[in-house]
């Protein structure tokens, strides 16, 4: 296969690794580079204006990567993070600059936002003209596209290269967005943009097999499932005087929801049968645990592999949100026994109840950690079938990237 010059364009960051899309696109790009691809980075820096920012390390980010192109948050990026139809920036400036966003309210005439919104609305002209000039050179065989946010600039670009988008996640799931409270205060797409951004590109990358058969719904564009390629880690043997239950997350609301359920329903209930048993919260969710005792704080960690190794059993208590959830594939190439729920186990079905266990309720996380305390043999099958699944998985999402990357426009 001869390696082609891959142009990426993305407004989230590859380094640090701090959260679950983060995680995705580093790991996406390193297998590119690892099969002799050059990877072009263009990062449009809009961490500055989201509602927990973290500060990307573009040094890291060009020692990764062939080149790094850098764009600076522009204006008209800035106020609609302001706008409270974007989600709770804007409610949070309206609390405490009320003036300042007044000002920026009425100014929404000058930039003549449509409603309902448009996938290009957060598309920063900024980037449009330097992608552009980019085009214009010729020399890039694929362009890539990190959510279908930044789809527009693949219009810059002719039949020669191969447009492809990586979803990350499908924008306008009505049935997921209707039904949970976790969605209230976001913005929703009609469905309309979305077929509009995914027929720009020849490819579309779904993270899993539902949000495939979703876009194949919408589009008559090629669709396919690459999933969360990973590092697989060596089994580590459980200490067995040690009882700890360790969960890992951003500071998102999905996982604020499943972290309290857990430390409410279920945790004060595991530690009156298990006195010894303890909660380790890693990442930035750490910062809304209670302080208690019996509950480890590590906050944001830059040594995965460490954190990790403080865990006898991972959990995974998630009910609502989209996409694949990368903390369970995280959990599974630790070859850590993992539970989580029905819609946590999304993507991952050909190992549900064996690579790892399913609960959906308070008694059934309790029974399922009580079963992995009392049983060696178990623990250890489920460490040992972890390292398997995830062995294959990454064999056959790798030959999927293979041959999306040996395609011809």
């Amino acid at each position: 296969m001869k390696p082609k010059k891959i142009l990426v364009i993305s407004d989230i960051p590859s380094h640090p690794q701090s959260a679950g899309n983060r995680a995705r696109i580093y790991s996406f790009l390193s297998c590119l580079k690892r099969l002799g691809h050059e990877v072009h980075f263009v990062y449009e820096n809009k961490e500055m204006a989201r509602t927990e920012p973290e500060k990307p390390d573009i040094k890291a980010m060009k020692k990764a990567w062939d080149r790094v192109y850098t764009i600076p948050l522009n204006s008209y990026v800035i106020y609609h993070f302001f706008d409270k139809q974007i989600g709770r920036f804007g409610i949070f400036l309206k609390k405490t600059c009320p003036k300042i966003y007044e000002i920026l309210k009425k100014s929404e005439r000058k930039f003549k936002i449509k409603r309902p919104p448009s996938v290009d609305d957060l598309y920063n002209p900024a980037l449009d003209r330097f992608v552009k000039k980019l085009s214009k050179r010729g020399e890039f065989d694929i362009v890539l596209a990190q959510y279908v946010f930044q789809s527009k600039a693949l219009t810059h670009f002719d039949d020669r290269v191969l447009k492809i988008i990586d979803t990350h996640d499908a924008l306008t799931n009505e049935e997921a967005i209707k039904s949970n409270e976790f969605f209230k205060g976001y913005i929703i797409y009609p469905r309309e943009e979305e077929v509009k951004a995914l027929n720009r590109a020849d490819i579309i990358i779904a993270i899993q097999d539902k949000e495939k058969e979703f876009f194949s719904r919408l589009t008559k564009k090629k669709v396919v499932t690459i999933g969360h390629i990973i590092k697989p880690y060596k089994p580590i043997k459980r200490k067995s005087h040690r009882k700890n239950i360790f969960f890992i997350g951003f500071s998102h609301p999905t996982n604020k929801y499943g972290m309290d359920f857990f430390i409410k329903e279920a945790f004060p209930k595991i530690q009156s049968k298990y006195p010894g048993a303890k909660l380790i919260i890693a990442g930035k969710i750490s910062n809304f645990a209670p302080n208690q005792k019996e509950i480890i704080k590590l906050g944001r960690v830059k040594n995965i592999e460490k954190a990790y190794s403080l865990a006898d059993i991972v959990i995974s208590p998630l009910f609502f949100g989209t996409g694949l959830k990368i903390k369970n594939i995280e959990a599974l190439a630790h070859c850590k026994p993992l539970i989580t729920t029905n819609f946590g186990a999304i993507g991952l079905e050909k190992a549900k109840n064996k690579a790892f266990l399913i609960a959906n309720t308070s008694e059934q996380f309790i029974k399922q950690i009580e079963r992995l305390f009392k049983s060696k043999k178990l623990y250890e099958k489920l460490s040992k079938k972890a390292c398997n699944f995830i062995k294959q998985y990454n064999k056959e999402n790798l030959e999927v990237l293979k041959r999306v990357f040996e395609t011809k426009p």
